[in-house]
């Protein structure tokens, strides 16, 4: 199976356990970088079954495709997935207000 075939076989199992999340995945092939975007950021943040997930997954793909390189990213992180191409989103998923903690001035 070709690396990406297993990252979204990986992706789509991992969103169907955890229902609350909403994955973006990218391949670059000039580098052979995936690029995963998950998001709520707290769920992804704070999540123990997902921090588990992402971490066996990232060793396991290491192991097998050790000429690919794996990039998790967030909406915090200067790298963002513009174009994804693939989205999987979960039964559960509530978009999260990204200016929900902004202050706002009147001035």
């Amino acid at each position: 199976m070709k690396a990406q075939e297993t990252i979204i076989a990986e992706l789509n199992q991992v969103v169907e356990k955890i229902p609350q999340l909403q994955i973006k995945y990218d391949f670059d092939a000039s580098d052979n970088t995936h690029s995963i975007e998950v998001l709520p950021l707290s769920f992804y943040k704070n999540n123990k079954d997902y921090a588990d997930f992402e971490m066996d997954f990232t060793f396991r793909m290491i192991k097998e495709f050790p000429y690919h390189f794996l990039f998790f990213v967030s909406d915090e992180t200067m790298h963002q997935i513009e174009k994804p191409t693939i989205i999987i989103t979960g039964k559960a998923f509530v978009e999260e207000d990204r200016h929900e903690n902004l202050l706002v001035l009147d001035l």
